[in-house]
């Protein structure tokens, strides 16, 4: 994927990133928006009930999984301006 050469990927383990994809984008931003534990709930380094990872190493995840979809946002833009102009120039001959 192109997207690959502009968006860094986390320094997170092989097995780490297939749980998380396993589970998906929503469940675990879902995940992180209902759980604390009671004292430091927004820290990086608290463990997360249910979760095979810390609160820092999902924020990671999802940064990344939103670099990449912005990533393609943007090729897509991209084509798609460039398939209106090329478009607009055969109306010309």
């Amino acid at each position: 994927m192109i997207c690959a050469l502009f968006v860094k990927r986390p320094a997170l383990s092989t097995e780490l990133l297939a749980e998380l994809e396993l589970h998906g984008v929503d469940a675990m931003r879902g995940l992180l928006t209902t759980s604390t534990n009671g004292f430091s709930g927004t820290g990086r380094n608290t463990d997360i009930g249910g979760a095979p990872a810390t609160r820092g190493e999902i924020q990671d995840w999802l940064k990344w999984k939103a670099a990449q979809d912005h990533c393609l946002i943007n090729l897509g833009t991209i084509a798609a301006v460039a398939a209106a102009l090329f478009s607009f120039v055969a109306l010309w001959k």
